[in-house]
């Protein structure tokens, strides 16, 4: 039984093979084996396995994908799948698993596998049934962050799911406008990056001493950067 066991743990983690506690098992997308959605986290958790991450986000109706970091253990719950953002948003993460949480059984979870309950709560099986629970959290107000500050809409609130503006320092561009107040009591990651000039000319119009180089700049249209 013990080497059964690990050769099934041996082939999920080569081939992107799960499989759950009644032995069943499905395909996660190869190109989604060693990657992981950057921003869009509404929780992050110690899991022991991949199972135990997509039930936790099965629960909670606002989860739409998970990131599950094998060598860390760590569960990463996402409010939008892979079809509402752009390939951009991914990066190459070795030990990292994207998957949008349609593509596991629903059965995973019992009754709350329809997703009965509010954004804001989370799904417990109760026998036959299910009872929802808020999920009471607040973030901080106004954070600073480096070369910017994350500030709140709507003062006084903050809670669960509730979103701030990201405010960078003149020169600064945020990685996003808005971010999400987290059920773990923190607000999504957002960084404040320099603005690069969008032709030589802004270079001059920063710097009447530059010197002639190269230069890095990001194309106004397509946010494209280049030399």
């Amino acid at each position: 039984m013990a080497l059964t066991a690990r050769i099934i743990i041996i082939n999920a983690v080569l081939f992107g093979t799960v499989y759950s506690n009644t032995c069943s098992s499905f395909k996660i997308s190869k190109e989604n084996i060693n990657t992981a959605l950057i921003g869009h986290s509404i929780l992050a958790v110690n899991d022991t396995n991949h199972y135990n991450c997509a039930q936790t986000c099965m629960a909670m109706s606002v989860c739409k994908s998970i990131d599950f970091d094998r060598n860390e253990h760590v569960c990463k719950l996402n409010d939008v799948d892979q079809s509402s953002v752009d390939q951009s948003e991914f990066e190459t993460k070795q030990g990292s698993i994207f998957s949008d949480i349609s593509e596991w059984p629903s059965s995973m979870v019992g009754s709350c596998g329809s997703r009965p309950c509010k954004a804001n709560q989370r799904c417990y099986q109760n026998g036959a049934s299910h009872v929802c629970k808020d999920i009471i959290t607040s973030c901080a107000f106004d954070q600073k962050i480096e070369n910017g500050e994350i500030q709140t809409i709507t003062p006084d609130e903050n809670k669960f799911l509730d979103v701030a503006q990201v405010k960078c320092d003149e020169g600064y561009v945020p990685s996003q406008q808005e971010v999400k107040c987290e059920a773990s009591g923190k607000w999504q990651s957002a960084t404040c990056t320099k603005k690069l000039p969008s032709d030589c000319k802004e270079v001059l119009d920063k710097d009447e001493k530059a010197k002639s180089g190269q230069y890095e700049i990001e194309l106004w249209k397509s946010g494209k950067i280049l030399t």
